[in-house]
């Protein structure tokens, strides 16, 4: 058998105590990375702006750059909501969750998380601290 395929009974109260100690980290992580965004949407706001200063005064001799914006963070703290609604609301102790479940909800392993962290980990690169 898979080990994907293996479903197993999961504490409730744990599911919701490792669930809501991770949606904190996401929403530090996530305000975190909306400043970085912000800061990095201004810095390339101000080189555009320089560039096209400098094309102005030179008459348009110099030649307009193209600039790339940084993508706006997007975060996934409804999932988390969702979630924890669900688990506060039920009558079960126990929940069966596949393994992949289990990855997700109490090993904070979300495939939307891996794009999350690439987004803000690309951020650094549009300005300096």
């Amino acid at each position: 058998m898979h080990a994907d395929n293996i479903t197993m009974d999961f504490s409730t109260k744990h599911l919701v105590e490792v669930l809501s100690k991770n949606r904190e980290q996401h929403a530090k992580d996530l305000e975190n990375a909306e400043s970085g965004y912000k800061k990095a949407y201004t810095a390339v706001l101000h080189k555009r702006l320089e560039n096209l200063q400098a094309h102005i005064a030179d008459e348009k001799k110099n030649k307009l750059e193209h600039f790339s914006f940084p993508s706006e963070p997007r975060g996934f703290l409804h999932k988390y909501d969702r979630m924890l609604s669900m688990l506060k609301a039920t009558s079960d102790e126990k929940l069966p969750l596949t393994a992949q479940q289990y990855q997700c909800y109490a090993m904070d392993e979300w495939e939307e998380k891996h794009s999350f962290a690439a987004c803000s980990g690309t951020l650094s690169s549009y300005y300096m601290p």
